[in-house]
């Protein structure tokens, strides 16, 4: 248990130190380089949707962190045509966390542009996407999760003003309100927590989604 704790505290730095040096979406030109030491720089070929897109050797990225919507779903042309704007047929580099693939076979990335541009952060900071854990990919969780602003998010769910999490009284699960499955709870079954120790207390179990 104290190593856990302790990992997961060095993470929480290490997200924090990065964390401060980003202004806006750009990430500092010394981050950066770092970046760029140990990743290679693709040329993104086609965008599939707002958090997908194809490199040069045909392979798919996903973007790590975030979700946009589907094709089919609401806002899903603006968030494609705002990603295309950004990284169609230019050079990006990309991160990686821990995990090579997704079980579609997806690369997991974080992106950024030769400038410095954050995509990942771009996203969601223009309402394009919505943060979404990816575990144990979760290396900027909390930069992502802060920026989506899920007190909003809790709001828009039709939740009192002071909610950070809602659950499910059919699964007897919680999820964070930027979580893409807390919009498929139905009326009926939506309740509303305003911390974590209050929706465990009546035995409700945090989600391994987000």
């Amino acid at each position: 248990m104290k190593y856990i704790i302790l990992v997961s505290l060095l993470l929480f730095i290490t997200s924090c130190s990065f964390n401060q040096n980003i202004q806006g979406n750009v990430v500092s030109q010394e981050n950066l380089e770092k970046i760029n030491a140990t990743e290679q720089t693709y040329l993104v070929t086609n965008v599939i949707d707002g958090d997908t897109f194809k490199i040069q050797n045909n392979q798919k990225v996903r973007l790590i962190g975030i979700n946009a919507p589907e094709k089919g779903e609401k806002y899903y042309k603006e968030s494609t045509d705002y990603l295309k704007s950004l990284v169609e047929n230019k050079e990006v580099i990309l991160e990686r966390d821990i995990s090579e693939t997704d079980r579609f076979g997806r690369l997991l990335r974080y992106v950024y542009l030769e400038n410095g541009t954050f995509i990942n952060l771009e996203m969601i900071k223009n309402g394009h996407a919505t943060a979404k854990s990816f575990k144990p990919d979760i290396k900027y969780d909390h930069l992502f999760r802060s920026t989506s602003n899920p007190t909003d998010n809790c709001i828009n769910l039709g939740c009192p003003k002071d909610t950070q999490l809602v659950g499910n009284k059919k699964s007897l699960v919680y999820h964070y309100c930027y979580c893409t499955y807390a919009d498929r709870i139905s009326k009926e079954n939506l309740i509303c927590f305003s911390s974590v120790e209050e929706a465990e207390n009546l035995d409700y179990k945090e989600t391994k989604i987000c």
